[in-house]
């Protein structure tokens, strides 16, 4: 875990996932690496992607919550990963579908229409579960 700290913005706490070569981020069609999960008591979450590859210079940001919709998004998550069903968080300002398919879990950020989907293998999905809850427990 790295410490980091900005000028008038409480220390994030940053944290990376290791992910395995059947993690996928769509529309832009990249393999992932790892997801880096930042959190800060001034700044919610913030989710990025780290790419096997990225030639055309994609942003690696995947989504930003507010601190109560993340950690709704973390208890929704790990519900679904227990009773292997579809979740969902929805507030004001966020959107969020977690559903179960048949080789792991899609993750789709935003409206249906044009949501970032976050592929992810059943191999990573606990790794993910954890360092959401203990990101969020630094803040």
């Amino acid at each position: 875990m790295i410490l980091i700290t900005r000028p008038g913005i409480e220390p994030a706490v940053t944290l990376n996932v290791d992910l395995n070569q059947r993690c996928f981020l769509f529309p832009d069609g990249k393999v992932l690496t790892q997801l880096r999960l930042s959190a800060a008591r001034g700044g919610g979450l913030t989710i990025e992607a780290l790419f096997l590859f990225n030639q055309t210079r994609v942003m690696p940001w995947v989504a930003q919550l507010p601190l109560n919709d993340a950690r709704d998004f973390a208890r929704r998550l790990t519900e679904a990963v227990y009773r292997a069903q579809t979740m969902h968080v929805v507030s004001e300002t966020t959107r969020i579908t977690i559903n179960v398919i048949t080789n792991g879990y899609l993750i789709q950020f935003g409206d249906p229409d044009r949501s970032i989907d976050l592929f992810l293998s059943t191999g990573v999905i606990w790794r993910l579960c954890g360092a959401l809850l203990r990101v969020l427990d630094q803040v």
